[in-house]
């Protein structure tokens, strides 16, 4: 009994210790449906589902989505306002894998 158990927890263990897989928007799609001004929550709700949502106590929304790029994810970020109506988005380029080398030292 204590031999399923103990599976049991493991098996619980290795499920939760997973990273939840990032789904992809292309980016033009984002760029369409995401427009400063004019889209609504009620809009970018329906055109496409958010992987995060943050809101603040003063009524400000914002929205992650990420896209694929040959770099790998980048993120694309939408700020509505307590009105519902988007103010503005920000796009972040993935960053640049690290090389492994050190910086030269100075003064040789």
């Amino acid at each position: 009994m204590k031999r399923i158990a103990w599976t049991c927890l493991f098996v619980l263990a290795g499920c939760a210790t997973q990273q939840p897989e990032v789904r992809s928007v292309p980016e033009t799609t984002l760029v369409q449906a995401l427009q400063p001004g004019v889209t609504t929550k009620a809009q970018a709700a329906a055109a496409l589902a958010p992987e995060k949502k943050v809101a603040f106590d003063s009524g400000y929304e914002t929205w992650l989505y990420h896209y694929a790029t040959p770099a790998g994810a980048g993120e694309y970020v939408a700020l509505f306002g307590p009105d519902g109506v988007l103010r503005k988005t920000r796009k972040r380029e993935p960053s640049p894998p690290a090389t492994g080398t050190a910086p030269a030292a100075a003064g040789r």
